[in-house]
């Protein structure tokens, strides 16, 4: 398995292409959609734009010709779906419930007495940065 190729034109969010970065896969796929918000051109895959079927069959020839740089891609792929685990995603989802409930600050008092998505110690670069979009957007 030396990379996965995903030329689709129009996806939500592929949770195939989630499993093959998380597996470590490095991937070329279209700049459209759900695949747009999780790979980085360059960084964690190869983005190319929808229906460029020249413009991929090159992205691909790139990464085949390279080792070293389908290592370098998948090992950030790797590292970026880290910040796509269940929990994490549901830690998010939390804390735009608890804004939305018009707790702008994520706190909350759960039964037991502790608090919510704001203090726990999952919170990653990626929640932050998330939280830092929501505010811009209000």
């Amino acid at each position: 398995h030396d990379l996965f190729v995903f030329p689709s034109l129009m996806e939500g969010m592929p949770l195939v292409l989630l499993e093959a970065m998380a597996a470590g896969m490095p991937v070329v796929t279209t700049d459209t959609c759900g695949m747009a918000d999780i790979v980085d051109d360059g960084h964690n895959g190869v983005l190319v734009k929808p229906a460029d079927v020249e413009g991929f069959a090159a992205a691909v020839r790139r990464l085949l010709s390279s080792q070293e740089l389908r290592m370098r891609l998948g090992q950030a792929a790797q590292v970026t779906m880290r910040n796509y685990t269940w929990d994490i995603i549901a830690l998010r989802f939390e804390g735009v419930l608890w804004r939305a409930l018009g707790k702008a600050d994520g706190h909350r008092t759960d039964a037991r007495g502790g608090t919510g998505f704001a203090n726990r110690p999952e919170r990653t670069e990626f929640a932050l940065s998330a939280e830092k979009r929501i505010g811009e957007d209000r």
